[in-house]
């Protein structure tokens, strides 16, 4: 990553908070965001009289920082209204950054209630996707729940075996960047990609269509 890329995501994190909780940080941007997530889904799913035709679910799905933005949407949705919408993560700081310097934010309580949120009949309505060699985002611990997790190996290591223990090993939350990193690597394989381009693989759609089934839509 540049210094501009790493000065960028810590923007995106200072300025996600309100000023009493960081004095010095600049405006906030985080309440609006989900406030207008929130009216987005509902206008999706119950429009207005003489609006566009209301659809019976959708999948809220977030990048990074957005993930935090459409986890937090999430909790501000009416009980109804969450069992029509699905979460999709991707390279998600929630554990690896937010629970750990916010416990009292984005501890174990509040994942478990995301979960709980969207739990159903069919399981849990949430998927979260991961590398172990994105530096940023990450397997998301206390959950409550073994449905959520969904490992993507990159392109340029060997992928592992579903029942490989040393993948869930590998998880650890306090383990850094460079051990995850410390992978078998296929000869003349592609460079990593880390935090980037997870929307662009099979896999992605995959948990995408997934979700989607779990509403019948």
């Amino acid at each position: 990553d540049t210094t501009t890329g790493q000065l960028a995501r810590l923007w995106d994190v200072v300025s996600f908070w309100p000023r009493w909780f960081l004095p010095y940080a600049p405006p906030q941007y985080g309440a609006r965001a989900i406030k207008d997530l929130q009216m987005r889904v509902q206008e999706h799913l119950d429009p207005a009289p003489g609006g566009q035709r209301p659809r019976p679910s959708l999948v809220l799905a977030g990048h990074s920082q957005g993930s935090v933005l459409v986890a937090s949407t999430v909790l501000a949705l009416s009980p109804d209204t969450c069992k029509r919408v699905g979460l999709l993560t991707y390279g998600s700081p929630l554990s690896t950054i937010y629970a750990r310097a916010f416990p009292g934010f984005f501890g174990a309580v509040t994942l478990r209630r995301i979960v709980e949120r969207l739990t159903g009949e069919d399981g849990v309505r949430w998927r979260n996707i991961f590398r172990q060699t994105d530096p940023i985002g990450g397997f998301l611990e206390d959950l409550g729940s073994d449905e959520v997790n969904r490992c993507l190996c990159d392109p340029h290591q060997v992928p592992l075996r579903e029942d490989d223990q040393e993948r869930l090993e590998a998880m650890r939350r306090d383990e850094s960047p460079a051990e995850r990193n410390d992978r078998p690597v296929e000869p003349d394989a592609p460079p990593p990609l880390g935090h980037d381009e997870y929307e662009l693989t099979d896999y992605y759609r995959l948990n995408r269509e997934d979700l989607f089934g779990m509403l019948g839509g």
